[in-house]
Parts: C-alpha cells; sequence; structure tokens
C-alpha cells in the first residue's frame, strides 16, 4: 500500500542534495585539468630552454637556456612575478660526457581551493650537451 500525499517541492528538495555534490566534482574536475595543463606549461618551458641551449656555446648556453624557458612559461601564462624559479647547471655524467640541467620551480595558483593541489609545480631535464668542437 502506497501512501499518496502532497510532493510539491519534492524535487527541489532533491536538488538542493545533489547541487553540492556536483559543484564538488566539477570543480575538482576543474582544478586538476589546470594542475595538469600548468604542469605540462613548466615541463614543455624546461625541454625547450635545454633544447636550445644544448648546442650554444659554452659560455651562453646557461643563459639561454634559463631565458628561454622563462620565455615559455610566460606563453604558458605563467609569469614569474610571484617566486618562480629556473635554473640551468652544465656537468658531467657517469659516462664522462657533458650534460646540460634545466630545472624550473613555479607556484601554483589555487582555483577553488576545495581540494588538495600542490604548491609548486617542478619540472626539470638532463640533455646531452653538444660540443661544438668538431676534433680541431
Amino acid at each position: 500500500m502506497r501512501i499518496r500525499g502532497p510532493r510539491k517541492g519534492a524535487s527541489a528538495i532533491e536538488f538542493a542534495l545533489t547541487v553540492p555534490f556536483l559543484f564538488a566534482v566539477f570543480s575538482g574536475i576543474m582544478e586538476y585539468g589546470m594542475v595538469f595543463f600548468n604542469q605540462v606549461g613548466v615541463i614543455n618551458a624546461v625541454r625547450d630552454g635545454a633544447r636550445i641551449a644544448v648546442s650554444a656555446d659554452d659560455t651562453e648556453a646557461v643563459s639561454i637556456a634559463e631565458a628561454r624557458a622563462l620565455e615559455v612559461l610566460d606563453e604558458f601564462g605563467l609569469t614569474c612575478d610571484t617566486g618562480c624559479s629556473v635554473a640551468a647547471v652544465l656537468g658531467t655524467a657517469a659516462g664522462g660526457y657533458d650534460t646540460l640541467t634545466v630545472t624550473a620551480e613555479v607556484p601554483y595558483e589555487v582555483l577553488f581551493g576545495l581540494i588538495p593541489t600542490p604548491d609548486n609545480l617542478t619540472g626539470s631535464i638532463v640533455m646531452r650537451y653538444e660540443s661544438l668542437d668538431f676534433g680541431s
């Protein structure tokens, strides 16, 4: 036996109960989408900086890598006004060949703040340094 009675407002109550859950899911999708997008931007910046600098002169490689990485970060909308750091270092790998390491760290600006996100996004890459000495 079913009890039939007034059901006015039942759909409004159901809507009110589901909206917070839907908003939380939507904000999570947006927040993590932005985290991943910005992380890709940081990784692309260090990769591009290293790619351009590995064939440059020894004296200019570090400054070229850092400048290009900052330029790519700016193209992704990740300006370095608020404490980001980009560093390039020439080194030697275990095999005896020269390497160039480019590292960037960019603070992440939270969209909604409802879910945990990283404070900083980092990217680092090591590439073999191409010597311009052609056996002379």
